[in-house]
């Protein structure tokens, strides 16, 4: 059993809505859809220089050996799925949207997997994204002078120690923007 320690960024990518997508375009399409999603975010992944680790149904994790590979390629993945899934599948949807989470931290590779605190806030990350979906989050004021910070709230899951992101970041194809999300520190 060969285990390591490295620094890595974790990524979660995660397919919106999925089990929708089965209920109302039946098995056999959803499923083809979800798999040419998965493999275009597969194709990212690899170009961008990382190795996906597993894919658990409609979710891959995978490393990168930097924040900004795992950034490129989360940006890239959002591109190809809002671009060229429509265009290779016109039963996509246009509300079929990726989440995507990510933290740069120590882990550990053993048997082909990754394991550790990295891991899990990775995870939290894309939870977070998920918790965040369909919710407009509207900055509170704040009782320092004219300023606004938003509402301060642990994601479900996040001890003590975990402190939730301050801003989310979606990207869209020409660019990425900041919303305000969770939590003052």
């Amino acid at each position: 059993m060969s285990r390591r320690s490295a620094t890595l960024a974790i990524v979660f990518a995660d397919i919106s809505g999925s089990t929708r997508l089965y209920e109302t375009l039946g098995d056999a399409v959803a499923r083809e859809l979800v798999s040419q999603c998965l493999d275009l975010m597969t194709q990212q992944i690899t170009k961008h220089g990382g190795t996906v680790i597993k894919t658990i149904g409609d979710e891959i994790m995978c490393t990168f050996a930097t924040g900004d590979e795992a950034v490129e390629s989360a940006m890239a993945m959002q591109e190809v799925v809002t671009e060229d899934l429509p265009r290779i599948n016109p039963n996509m949807p246009s509300s079929m949207t990726i989440r995507i989470g990510l933290h740069f931290g120590p882990a550990i590779l053993e048997q082909g997997d990754v394991f550790g605190d990295a891991v899990n806030t990775a995870a939290r990350m894309a939870g977070l994204r998920l918790a965040l979906d369909g919710a407009e989050v509207q900055p509170r004021a704040s009782p320092r002078a004219g300023r606004s910070s938003p509402p301060a709230r642990r994601p479900r899951g996040c001890h003590r120690r975990c402190v939730p992101a301050r801003d989310t970041w979606t990207a869209s194809p020409s660019r990425a923007r900041r919303t305000s999300s969770t939590s003052s520190r």
